[in-house]
């Protein structure tokens, strides 16, 4: 991470002491100015590449948020859907079962095959 005082390196400290103690000499003046924007530059690209690394950090947790999302809605659409299945199954539990299997039921059955097997006895009789 950067420092506070990044910008005031040691050679902008300088070039402001010059200034402050008075000198004139317009080279070393120069000098320090070209270096304190070297730094500052160099600080400049640090931040630069810090930013694209957030910036990168960020594209991949929306992504990672968008899908997501996408899971969240699958899985709420299947909730609907056993929701209403356990909603149709407790309606039906409530009903009483009936048995279909009953003695009236299999009397109905067997007495039109009783009197099919009594047609076709006579009729073999009668050949």
């Amino acid at each position: 991470m950067l420092e506070p005082d990044i910008f005031l390196s040691a050679t902008a400290k300088m070039a402001h002491q010059a200034v402050d103690y008075g000198s004139t000499d317009p080279s070393s003046l120069l000098e320090a100015q070209r270096s304190a924007f070297r730094e500052q530059d160099s600080a400049l690209e640090m931040l630069a590449s810090d930013v694209s690394r957030v910036k990168a950090i960020s594209r991949a947790a929306l992504d990672e948020v968008t899908t997501q999302n996408a899971y969240l809605d699958v899985m709420s659409k299947e909730m609907e859907r056993v929701r209403a299945c356990v909603s149709h199954a407790e309606r039906d539990s409530r009903t009483p079962w009936t048995n279909p299997f009953t003695l009236r039921n299999f009397c109905a059955l067997l007495w039109p095959l009783v009197l099919l097997g009594l047609f076709l006895v006579w009729c073999l009789r009668l050949l």
